[in-house]
Parts: structure tokens; C-alpha cells; sequence
């Protein structure tokens, strides 16, 4: 992600730590539900540990899921770290919980963390 906004300076970009807030987010999800609603891109980017996505970004889904937010037609991709050891499991999970929101998914990216250096 950082390096998206190295190559485009010019695009806007909302970073959401998901994993270091989540404690935050289930409190009070209304500014996250608003930096989403006004974006053009939503870009997950997290690490495929064990063919899933991180318990926090789990989580993160059944709120924003909760909340019935208004993400009807908004364009979602991912960039994962993994060792290619079922992360399509992770992405498809992902993907599935974006199409129950109405976002039209795109295919996203997983690689080795050295590999995106």
C-alpha cells in the first residue's frame, strides 16, 4: 500500500489499521463506514497465515457487514503476503463478504513479502 502511494502522490489515500484498532472500530465504526463510502477503491491488504485472513479482519467484515452500510457498486481489490499455501481460500473469503455488500470485486494480488521488494 505504502508503495501505491509512493507511485501515485497525486490520489488520496485513507489508511485504516484494521488490526491495531479493531477494539476502536467496534466502538465507534461511523468514521470508518464514511472513509469507505467516499472512497472510489477499497484495498485490503493484509498477510494469509494459515489459508485465512487475520481473526481482526474477520471481525472487521462481521461489523462493517453489521452495520449495513451503503457499499453498493464500490470497486474492492486485495494484495496479500503469503507463502501460496491456499490464500485463494483467504481472497475468496474476502471477495464473498464484499459481494454480500453489493461491491464489485477485482481480482487481487498475493505474493511472497520479498516478492512485491
Amino acid at each position: 500500500a505504502r508503495y501505491l502511494h509512493m507511485k501515485f502522490p497525486d490520489d488520496q489515500y485513507n489508511v485504516l489499521h484494521v488490526a491495531a484498532n479493531i477494539d476502536q472500530f467496534e466502538k465507534d465504526i461511523l468514521p470508518v463506514l464514511i472513509a469507505m463510502e467516499e472512497s472510489d477503491l477499497i484495498l485490503f491488504c493484509y498477510p494469509v497465515y494459515s489459508m485465512l485472513v487475520p481473526s481482526q479482519m474477520m471481525h472487521f467484515m462481521e461489523i462493517v457487514k453489521s452495520a449495513k452500510t451503503q457499499l453498493n457498486g464500490k470497486y474492492m481489490t486485495q494484495i496479500t503476503t503469503s507463502e501460496h499455501f491456499f490464500d485463494m481460500t483467504a481472497h475468496r473469503y474476502v471477495e464473498e463478504n464484499c459481494n454480500d455488500l453489493g461491491m464489485k470485486v477485482l481480482p487481487g494480488l498475493s505474493q511472497r513479502s520479498g516478492d512485491l521488494l
